[in-house]
């Protein structure tokens, strides 16, 4: 007869491989203290009263899935987060990347869109802005919506600001802001199809490319119409899974 644990433990790996398997969304490699953390959380907050009644509710309804695919996709971020990486890259990359006639960035697990964000404004400080695309993609949807929108709560403006001086931003970061009601708002080009792709992991990986946003927003300045996306080449080794375990 199995223990209670590993009965649990089944069942997760069950649940797991449904999604998999329905979704095409692999959760499967996540350290598994981390995932049962985070199935029993979705679990506790569907309340369903178990795991095999939790597969059969998402198998058949996809807003519920959605739900639950963002309790096991913890979402964190901020700006200029590791701000030893941005100076790293400001004073180690950079310099490679002004021999490039265009460059593309890619933010895979880009939450609510911090950090694509701050590597648009290292782009622009470091006088490469215009020549770049910055692409981030993202297993939520609700992140994804986030994200677009650039709008953060105020509290965290002392925070930012220290993590962008300590990268070696070159500005005043207040000025990439708006402040009203509490929160922060990235200046944004409404009716511009600009430089930032924002698109979901899966299609992403599913279609080989990205889709631009229907407004993606600029830093202190209009920009052209969104070039072609990177080159529709399928990615074998790239896939659905989401690499934020440091998350």
């Amino acid at each position: 007869m199995q223990s209670d644990g590993n009965q649990e433990a089944i069942e997760i790996r069950l649940l797991l491989e449904a999604i998999h398997a329905e979704y095409g969304y692999d959760l499967r490699d996540y350290a598994k203290t981390t995932m049962r953390r985070r199935v029993l959380a979705a679990l506790a907050k569907s309340g369903l009263s178990h795991l095999g009644e939790l597969q059969h509710q998402i198998l058949g309804d996809p807003r519920l899935f959605a739900e639950v695919l963002d309790s096991l996709t913890v979402q964190v971020s901020e700006m200029f987060r590791d701000p030893s990486f941005y100076r790293a890259f400001r004073e180690r990359v950079v310099p490679i990347l002004r021999t490039y006639p265009l460059i593309r960035i890619w933010h895979a697990g880009c939450a609510s869109g911090e950090e694509a964000y701050s590597s648009a404004i290292l782009l622009s400080e470091e006088g490469l802005y215009e020549r770049s695309h910055v692409y981030a993609t993202d297993l939520s949807r609700q992140a994804l919506d986030q994200a677009k929108q650039g709008i953060y709560a105020a509290e965290h403006l002392g925070s930012f600001a220290e993590n962008h001086r300590q990268s070696g931003g070159a500005s005043e970061f207040t000025s990439y802001f708006t402040v009203a009601y509490e929160r922060l708002a990235i200046f944004t080009s409404p009716r511009t199809c600009g430089k930032r792709y924002w698109t979901s992991s899966r299609v992403a990986c599913a279609q080989a490319g990205f889709s631009a946003s229907a407004r993606a927003s600029s830093y202190r300045r209009r920009v052209g119409s969104a070039r072609s996306p990177p080159s529709r080449r399928r990615s074998a080794s790239i896939d659905t899974r989401v690499k934020t375990e440091r998350r």
